[in-house]
């Protein structure tokens, strides 16, 4: 090479600053801006289309365009005199890859590195979002409370297939029953209703024991599973006894103004609690013995109904959560970290792969010939809308206009140094290696934006606005090669 290795990663650094700088601007802007949700969406959606394009240019079009030169020149090596053989045609193959090495092997290695990568940003982002890393952008948020959302709705719906009267509410209903029900906990010796109280809930015991007194006497012990106040609610007569927690105790509280809502919705439903009125049912359920196999059919039918009309987290779900993780400002940087850091990376190895292209033309290499232009203005285009909404965010959890400044400025100089590793990790490893790395970055950054930043642009935008901008993104950062 004309230049140092150390040259070289002070050019990268300059670049991966340069796209980085985008993050406190987009921040600073936050201070100054309250941008609609489809402004919001549509910004994000234009950061998405801009990456993507710079990843197909940048990391993947290379080494598609050595594979197709490695064809050609295979062919060309065959035509040619007997007297070279076959070591002829290899070396000429190899000679055609950009990054050095066979092209096969690396566009290979490019693939496996890239879903390695893929799979490495997932795990760090699932265990980082268990600490509350989650709350670094509403899109993560929103997918994070969402899966613990469905997770404690599966929960109770596979509880709830257990009850025969409430599997009489039909499917298309599982939504309204289970935001209806309500989680509650008493401890041992708490009383949760006493006998001659107005019957206005039911219960559905989730674990511990709960003991039935009538006149004093103790008639029974329910257990997990268990229905308890069901009579008073349909017939709207006097609870018939006491009920009184005899361990720390979980249930499922379904009031009397829910019960008849989903009544009025379900004629099924109506039906059953009719007959089970008039027949008196109460004591017979809990010595009948349910098919197994009718709960969970009922069961998984329930919670696929639930998955399609499965709703977003509330602001106010969220804000619990805030108030959960309030201790979490290290996941929450970590979580913006593994978001930017991959990208840069493959700006330097992107740096390097140019000067390896370039080194043997005349006049040497210099800063202006190797700059990677469409990768560098895709992550600037994008780091600014991703930067304000995060910041968005983080204001309105309360981080001080001081404290997001300093922390997208820190991330910003971690990507410029980032994007100097990218050169002399590249460097330092056989071609073949570093292409795996090159893809490891690549396939952390793809899924970094299907994951984050997309499902956010949707869910802000709306999907017309945000399949326009991605669309502007794209272009906007293929035009960039023109400045080549």
């Amino acid at each position: 090479m004309d230049q140092s290795i150390w040259t070289i990663c002070m050019w990268a650094s300059g670049l991966g600053f340069a796209a980085a700088v985008a993050l406190p601007a987009g921040a600073l802007a936050s201070f100054f801006m309250s941008p609609s949700r489809v402004f919001i969406g549509a910004m994000a959606g234009f950061g998405s289309g801009a990456l993507v394009c710079a990843l197909a240019l940048e990391l993947i079009a290379p080494h598609v365009q050595a594979l197709e030169a490695a064809k050609h020149a295979a062919h060309q090596a065959a035509h040619q005199s007997a007297h070279q053989g076959s070591q002829g045609v290899a070396s000429v193959v190899a000679e055609s890859g950009g990054h050095g090495g066979d092209p096969v092997t690396n566009f290979v290695t490019l693939i496996v590195g890239g879903i390695i990568g893929g799979i490495i940003f997932i795990v760090a982002d699932q265990l980082l979002n268990a600490r509350g890393g989650f709350l670094r952008k509403y899109a993560t948020s929103m997918s994070y409370l969402s899966r613990q959302k469905t997770r404690r709705n599966e929960e109770i719906l596979r509880h709830l297939g257990t009850v025969e009267l409430l599997r009489a509410v039909p499917v298309s209903a599982v939504q309204e029953l289970v935001q209806a029900v309500k989680e509650r906990v008493y401890q041992a010796d708490d009383v949760i209703f006493e006998q001659g109280d107005e019957g206005d809930f039911m219960l559905f015991l989730r674990s511990g024991s709960v003991g039935l007194k009538h006149n004093g006497e103790h008639l029974k012990t329910q257990g997990p599973g268990s229905v308890i106040g069901e009579i008073a609610l349909l017939t709207g007569s006097p609870r018939t006894a006491t009920a009184t927690a005899e361990a720390p105790t979980e249930v499922l509280v379904l009031s009397k103004e829910d019960f008849d809502r989903l009544r009025a919705m379900s004629p099924e439903l109506d039906k059953a609690c009719r007959d089970l009125a008039a027949e008196r049912l109460g004591e017979i359920k809990t010595k009948h013995v349910e098919s197994a196999t009718r709960v969970l059919d009922w069961s998984e039918r329930a919670i696929d109904a639930l998955s399609r009309g499965a709703s977003a987290p509330t602001k106010l779900e969220i804000k619990k959560a805030q108030e959960e993780f309030k201790g979490s400002p290290m996941a929450i940087w970590l979580g913006n970290i593994i978001d930017g850091v991959p990208e840069s990376f493959v700006i330097g190895t992107g740096v390097l792969a140019m000067v390896l292209a370039k080194q043997n033309e005349p006049g040497g290499v210099g800063f202006w010939d190797i700059i990677p232009m469409t990768l560098v203005g895709g992550m600037f285009l994008s780091n600014f809308p991703e930067a304000l909404s995060a910041a968005l965010t983080m204001r309105d959890q309360g981080f001080s206009k001081k404290k997001i400044i300093f922390l997208w400025s820190i991330l910003a100089l971690i990507c410029a140094a980032a994007s100097g590793a990218g050169v002399f990790v590249g460097s330092s490893l056989d071609p073949t290696l570093a292409v795996g790395i090159e893809g490891l970055a690549g396939g952390a950054m793809l899924t970094m934006v299907a994951s984050t930043m997309l499902p956010e642009a949707a869910h802000e935008g709306g999907p017309t606005a945000t399949g326009f901008a991605t669309l502007l993104g794209f272009f906007a950062a293929t035009a960039f090669k023109l400045l080549e």
